[in-house]
């Protein structure tokens, strides 16, 4: 008996729109800075890194409303190599890219040049319009 409400949420909430697993596998990878520029070279990819802080209430709303966006995910995982870097543990980076503002999102081809950056909270339409056009 107690299983009949999880059952019913598994087949409603998908129904609403709503996505149960948040949109497939991670699209953020467990990479160094080199090792994510050196595969993007070899996959013809560019980086996507996000500056993030644990304390920065926009980085989380990123994380809760966009990161888990099907969309996005897939569009992180075809098109870019993704880094997701507290930027208290990486400071000398972080000065490198400029970061002034949080949540920041760089984008840098697989040499390390930025092609293009977001700052602050995008919902999931907005990020994908934008980045897009970094990334086409």
């Amino acid at each position: 008996m107690r299983r009949f409400p999880v059952l019913a949420l598994a087949l409603v909430l998908p129904v609403l729109g709503c996505n149960v697993d948040g949109g497939g596998s991670d699209p953020f990878q467990q990479l160094t800075h080199e090792q994510a520029l050196a595969k993007a070279r070899s996959e013809k990819k560019v980086v996507m890194i996000d500056f993030y802080s644990d304390t920065c209430p926009p980085c989380k709303q990123l994380d809760v409303e966009t990161f888990t966006d099907r969309r996005v995910r897939t569009f992180l995982q075809e098109r870019t190599v993704a880094l997701r870097l507290r930027i208290e543990d990486n400071q000398q980076l972080a000065r490198m890219y400029r970061i002034a503002f949080l949540p920041c999102l760089v984008f840098v081809s697989g040499e390390g040049e930025e092609v293009g950056r977001m700052l602050g909270f995008e919902p999931p339409e907005e990020f994908l319009a934008k980045a897009r056009k970094i990334v086409n």
